[in-house]
């Protein structure tokens, strides 16, 4: 979604997340966000089904408003 919100200028190879699809709607946004250092994942992981903290979505805005 914040991807969405606040688009991102840049691309590249980002980490692989063994639990995300090439197929799914936001693999390219965590692909995006992963290449430009804003999404970590988690032991090689995106989780994208759990629900996030806010301390996790704080982190993120950040990452994402320093960019």
């Amino acid at each position: 979604m914040l991807s969405i919100a606040f688009p991102l200028e840049g691309e590249g190879d980002g980490l692989t997340f063994s639990d995300v699809s090439e197929n799914s709607w936001y693999a390219p946004y965590i692909n995006q966000a992963s290449a430009l250092g804003i999404f970590l994942g988690s032991d090689g992981k995106a989780n994208p089904d759990i629900s996030i903290t806010r301390e996790d979505a704080a982190v993120l805005l950040y990452r994402m408003l320093s960019k």
